[in-house]
C-alpha cells in the first residue's frame, strides 16, 4: 500500500498559516510595487540614512506568475546598468528585493547569495533592523530548504537582535517562525512555549485574527507532545474565533487544518465533513491555500479507495499548480498521482510521477519526505517482483531516513525504529522473492 501523503504540517515551503496577512487584497500589484521600489531607490539616493526594508512577498500572496518574471528581468538587468552609480543603502535595498523574488520564484541557491551580499554591505549598529530582517531572511530560504537547523540558528540569532532592540512586533513575528523550526527540528517543548506566548499576546491585545493562527499552531505542535487528542480543542476554539469574525478566508483556512488534523489521525468520516465545510470558502482561498485544499482532499479519497475522485482532484491541483512558477508547487500532485496510478496498477504512470517527486525533494534538500518516496519506490518494484530493485530502494530509504535523523539530533528510540522496519521489510522481500523463485522452478518442472 503506497504511503498517502499529508500537508498538514507544512508542505513543500508552503504554510497555509501565518500570521500578519494582508486584510484588503490577497492579489500583489506588481506594477504599483515596481513603481514603489523605484520610488524608494530614488529616495536613498538623497537620503541614504533613511534606509528599511519590510517583508511583502510571502506564499499566502497571489502573484501573476508571468508578471513576476519580467519584474525579475528588470531587476537584473537594470542592477547591473546602474550597479556602479548606487550608493551602499541602495545597492542594500536592490539586492534585498532581488533576493525576495528569488525566493519566490525557488531560486534558493541564488536567494542567499543576494541576502549574504546584503549583509555583507549593511552596518548592524547603524541600521540594526535591517540587519535583523536580513537574518529573517535568510531563516525563510533555509526553512524553504528544508535545512531547519540552520533556520533556527538564525531565528534564534534575530529574535536576540530584536530583543536588544525593544522591538515587541519584531519579537511576535520572529517567535511565530521559530515556534513553527523548533517543532520541524523536534523540539516541542522550546516550540510549545513560544505557541503559548503568543497566543497569550494575542488574547491581551485582543488580536482575533491572529488567535486562529496560534490557537492552530499550539494544536500543530501539542499534537507531537500528548498521547490522545485533546489538541483537537485547539482548532475548535480557532474555528469559533473565525466565524465570529465572519472574514471568509480565515473560516476556509481553519476548517480546512481541522480536516486535515482529522485525516491525519484517521478520522475519515469527520475529515470529509469539514472538508466539505471548508470548499464552500474555496474561492476566498489564494492560490496556495487552493492547492493546499486540493492536495489534502486528495488524500482523503485515497485512502477512502475513492480513486475516480481522488484523481480528478489531483489532476486539478496539478493543473492549478502548474501555472505557478517553480516546480515545487507540483509536488503534492505529483506525489498523490504516484499513489492513485500504484493502486490503480499503473506502474508505468506511478514510477514517472515518484520520479518527479525524487527530484524535487532532492533538489529542496527534503530527506524525510524523499526517504518515505524511495520506500513507496521499493514497494512498487516489490509489486512488480522486481526484487533486486525493490531491496536497493529500501536501502536508499533507510539511508536517507538515518541522515534525516542526524540533521535534527532525533532519539535513539527513533534510530532503533528505522532499522527495524528496514530489516521487516527487507525480510519481506526476501521471503517474497524465495516464494518466486520456488513457484518459477515449479512451472519449469510441469514443464518438462
Amino acid at each position: 500500500m503506497p504511503r498517502i501523503i499529508s500537508f498538514t504540517c507544512l508542505l513543500i515551503c508552503i504554510i497555509v498559516f501565518a500570521p500578519y496577512k494582508l486584510t484588503a487584497s490577497q492579489t500583489l500589484d506588481l506594477e504599483q510595487h515596481k513603481n514603489n521600489f523605484e520610488a524608494n531607490i530614488e529616495h536613498l539616493q538623497l537620503h541614504p540614512d533613511q534606509l528599511s526594508i519590510r517583508i511583502w512577498l510571502r506564499p499566502y500572496i497571489q502573484i501573476n506568475q508571468t508578471e513576476l518574471n519580467k519584474y525579475y528581468t528588470f531587476l537584473i538587468s537594470d542592477l547591473k546598468k546602474q550597479e556602479n552609480k548606487l550608493n551602499t543603502e541602495q545597492s542594500i535595498a536592490w539586492n534585498y528585493e532581488i533576493g525576495h523574488v528569488q525566493t519566490r520564484l525557488d531560486s534558493t541557491e541564488l536567494a542567499l547569495h543576494s541576502y549574504n551580499k546584503c549583509l555583507s554591505l549593511v552596518d548592524s549598529l547603524l541600521y540594526p533592523k535591517v540587519y535583523t530582517a536580513l537574518k529573517i531572511e535568510q531563516a525563510f530560504v533555509y526553512r524553504q530548504r528544508y535545512e531547519s537547523n540552520k533556520s533556527v540558528n538564525l531565528l534564534e540569532e534575530a529574535l536576540e537582535l530584536a530583543q536588544l532592540n525593544n522591538d515587541t512586533t519584531e519579537q511576535i513575528h520572529i517567535k511565530y517562525w521559530l515556534a513553527e523550526a523548533y517543532q520541524k527540528v523536534g523540539k516541542y517543548e522550546q516550540a510549545l512555549t513560544l505557541a503559548q506566548e503568543l497566543y497569550k499576546y494575542s488574547e491581551q491585545n485582543n488580536d482575533l485574527m491572529n488567535a486562529p493562527y496560534n490557537l492552530i499552531q499550539l494544536a500543530q505542535i501539542t499534537s507531537f507532545i500528548e498521547t490522545d487528542t485533546s489538541y483537537f480543542d485547539y482548532y475548535h476554539m480557532a474555528l469559533a474565533i473565525s466565524k465570529s469574525l465572519n472574514h471568509q478566508e480565515l473560516q476556509g483556512n481553519v476548517l480546512m487544518q481541522l480536516a486535515s488534523a482529522y485525516l491525519s489521525e484517521n478520522y475519515y468520516e469527520k475529515a470529509e465533513i469539514y472538508f466539505n465545510k471548508a470548499s464552500a470558502f474555496y474561492d476566498d482561498l489564494t492560490t496556495t491555500e487552493k492547492l493546499h485544499f486540493l492536495n489534502e482532499i486528495t488524500a482523503l479519497h485515497i485512502k477512502t479507495n475513492a480513486l475516480k475522485t481522488a484523481k480528478t482532484k489531483a489532476l486539478q491541483s496539478l493543473k492549478l499548480a502548474q501555472h505557478m512558477q517553480g516546480d515545487l508547487w507540483c509536488l503534492g500532485a505529483c506525489s498523490n498521482l504516484a499513489s492513485i496510478y500504484q493502486l490503480e496498477e499503473k506502474y508505468d504512470s506511478a514510477f514517472y510521477f515518484y520520479a518527479q517527486t525524487v527530484k524535487q525533494y532532492k533538489r529542496t534538500n527534503n530527506l524525510p519526505e524523499l526517504s518515505k518516496t524511495f520506500k513507496n519506490i521499493s514497494d512498487l518494484y516489490l509489486e512488480t517482483k522486481q526484487y533486486r530493485q525493490s531491496v536497493d530502494y529500501l536501502d536508499s530509504s533507510l539511508i536517507t531516513q538515518q541522515q534525516a535523523i542526524n540533521n535534527i539530533n532525533a532519539s535513539t528510540l527513533a534510530r532503533l525504529r528505522t532499522e527495524t522496519d528496514y530489516y521487516i521489510n527487507k525480510s519481506k522481500i526476501s521471503e517474497l522473492q524465495s516464494k518466486n523463485q520456488e513457484s518459477v522452478a515449479r512451472a519449469k518442472r510441469l514443464a518438462i
